[in-house]
């Protein structure tokens, strides 16, 4: 018997099938009939088939002693019983030296033995989430040993143990060729994923995660390792929304916020996002440090842009910068092609986070726009980021240079302009190429040049 394989009905049987259905045939003679196909003639509980207008329900104690004798009886693999028939959650049981029987009508009696029984045990037996078993123990792809239950599969191997999949992830799983497919054995019985609502199976070619939303995905190969290695379903993407497929360039999945791309050509995994940006008028709530009055532009002259960014290792990530609203679609068309370009980004947050000082946002490589201050090392005159219409980009591979000193400090490495590095900015690339199209003067032309200043009107 393998996984695909199902118990045949009794479709010679009087009364069964979908007429029987029809006439409302008693379930206790269908199984009559199925005990009549199961054991052998001769034996003392088989007879001939039922007549369906005189023939007696079953009894579960019939039921399960016929499969006791089915199994050889007292000289059987169960043993010797050990107690009666019993009621437990949704059926009838059994116990025996070595096993237990499990009744009810919907799913016939069958034998549980170790190595299944310890396990079912111990997950609170027909109370669990397996439920009742519809199936002997039997060998499946990879030589796994598998038994079914009425909501899941426990699948065992010596490595492995004993381990359950379920419901849609179970359905998947076999769909994907079970035991002796893709995903290989279980290795990891299905549990709560870091999201509500999300649960995970683990397998030993890969993982499958399930959620009400997004159904059952597999993840393999080189995205899984990109995929956990981000966090998984914990992380900013979200959990798996399609199945892998082929590319031109290798291999995509999709996510709720991103997809995994793996690109042949780079041997490597990255997140992706398409190009697109979300604009917000913002609150003086969501300037705490930036801005205060008396600064030149009000919250409701400034706009917060939403925009992804390529970063440094090659993954896209999002960013929230703050600019003039007036220019809104000159920064987005920077973000754009720098992005359309492989062109890297360190990180795009309000200077908001670094309670608005330019020197610590600087020191973070941050790139930013608005924030309403002084000049850095000249407190006697505003800073054009105080209009929101001055953009500060990878602040650390783009020094500004003052008489005195050169900012952030560990960055007058990258004054070698002729060395190029990723994240530099320099003549003819996207973004200079950009800004100088768009009009917006670079701030290197200076007698101390700041290497990661633009702004509309040059200062």
């Amino acid at each position: 018997m393998n996984e695909e394989t199902t118990r045949a009905g009794c479709s010679g049987c009087p009364g069964s099938g979908r007429r029987a259905a029809a006439r409302g045939t008693v379930p206790g003679l269908l199984l009559a009939c199925v005990l009549s196909v199961l054991l052998p003639p001769g034996s003392a509980l088989a007879g001939n088939a039922p007549n369906p207008a005189t023939a007696p329900a079953v009894s579960p104690a019939a039921a399960i002693e016929a499969r006791y004798q089915q199994l050889g009886g007292p000289a059987g693999v169960l043993g010797p019983p050990t107690s009666p028939v019993v009621a437990v959650p949704r059926g009838y049981r059994r116990v025996y030296a070595h096993g237990h029987i499990y009744y009810s009508p919907a799913t016939s009696a069958w034998e549980v033995l170790d190595p299944f029984l310890t396990y079912y045990l111990g997950l609170g037996a027909s109370a669990s989430a397996l439920g009742l078993p519809t199936s002997a123990a039997y060998t499946s792809g990879r030589g796994a040993r598998v038994q079914n239950f009425y909501q899941s599969r426990v699948y065992w191997t010596p490595a492995t143990g004993a381990q359950s999949v379920y419901g849609p992830t179970l359905a998947r799983y076999l769909a994907l060729g079970g035991s002796a497919g893709s995903m290989g054995i279980p290795t990891i019985t299905e549990h709560a994923g870091k999201r509500p609502g999300v649960r995970v199976t683990g397998f030993s070619s890969g993982q499958i995660w399930y959620s009400p939303s997004t159904g059952a995905r597999e993840i393999r190969g080189a995205v899984l390792a990109k995929y956990l290695r981000i966090g998984a379903e914990a992380s900013w993407i979200g959990v798996p929304t399609g199945y892998m497929r082929g590319t031109s360039y290798g291999y995509r999945q999709d996510f709720q916020h991103a997809s995994l791309q793996d690109l042949h050509q780079r041997r490597a995994v990255y997140i992706r996002v398409p190009f697109s940006t979300s604009v917000r008028t913002p609150r003086a709530s969501d300037l705490p440090y930036t801005y205060r009055s008396g600064c030149p532009v009000p919250p409701s002259g400034l706009r917060m842009i939403s925009v992804p960014f390529r970063q440094f290792d090659g993954d896209d990530h999002w960013g929230l910068i703050v600019v003039r609203a007036d220019v809104v679609s000159q920064i987005t068309l920077v973000f754009k092609y720098a992005h359309a370009n492989w062109w890297v980004i360190r990180q795009v947050r309000r200077v908001d986070k670094y309670h608005g000082s330019d020197e610590a946002s600087m020191a973070a490589d941050n790139t930013s726009a608005f924030n309403c201050r002084k000049v850095t090392g000249n407190p006697y005159k505003l800073s054009q980021h105080s209009y929101g219409n001055a953009i500060d980009i990878n602040t650390f591979e783009n020094p500004y240079v003052t008489p005195s000193r050169v900012y952030p400090p560990g960055s007058a490495t990258y004054l070698d302009r002729g060395n190029v590095r990723p994240g530099m900015i320099v003549r003819g690339d996207p973004v200079e190429r950009t800004m100088r199209g768009l009009g917006w003067p670079w701030g290197a032309r200076w007698a101390y040049p700041d290497y990661q200043h633009f702004s509309s009107n040059g200062r």
